[in-house]
């Protein structure tokens, strides 16, 4: 009888344990901002009803539409020195295969980069608009071009067009290819992020 209890002890504190999120779902996953997030094995992120924050990953339950679908992402936070966030997008369940927009501190400015397998280009001359500790971006991803269409805006702009984006890739820095899935998530270490959402896209070509 003592055997039988102290498993059952152990396994039940290590179950409540082995997360500190205080909005968990009873199917184990976990909600932010109104969406249904599922974390990665191994991570380690502290999730509350609007912050996130630690290290690990995330992907959302609900996959996009289509793989080659356009979709709108919005995300906020605090980037302190040396922590980095990674939005993916159009990835598989594991968040593989997708478009990764990673932003990271640089000194006194945001380092942005995109990356598709062992493609990275920069972007973060397009990004020294922002408050080099405050993330605050909308991202249009169009994956259902070739290759992928993106636009950045700063959250601040009420008008969503070519002109007002901070960052057209096709006037730009060509985006390396297309995301391979239908899911989307972010990868975070050390950051506080206190938004992530997505939304149909802001601009579409007439």
């Amino acid at each position: 009888m003592l055997r039988l209890v102290i498993v059952f002890s152990c396994v039940f504190f290590s179950a409540c344990g082995s997360s500190s999120n205080n909005n968990k779902e009873s199917s184990g996953t976990v909600l932010f901002d109104k969406i249904e997030f599922l974390e990665m094995e191994n991570s380690t992120l502290e999730i509350e009803a609007n912050l996130i924050k630690g290290a690990g990953a995330m992907v959302a339950v609900k996959p996009l539409q289509t793989i080659d679908s356009g979709n709108s992402f919005a995300i906020s936070g605090i980037l302190s020195a040396g922590s980095s966030v990674t939005l993916v997008t159009n990835a598989d369940n594991k968040l593989m295969g997708g478009l990764e927009f990673v932003f990271s501190r640089k000194l006194d400015e945001i380092d942005g980069s995109v990356k598709f397998g062992n493609k990275t280009v920069s972007i973060s001359d397009y990004l020294k608009v922002q408050d080099p500790e405050e993330l605050n971006l909308i991202l249009d991803v169009h994956n259902d071009e070739s290759p992928a269409h993106v636009l950045i805006w700063a959250s601040t702009v009420s008008e969503f067009s070519e002109e007002t984006a901070i960052f057209n890739s096709e006037d730009a820095v060509v985006i390396p290819g297309n995301g391979t899935g239908a899911y989307w998530g972010i990868k975070s270490s050390q950051a506080e992020i206190a938004k992530l959402s997505i939304s149909e896209p802001k601009f579409e070509e007439e």
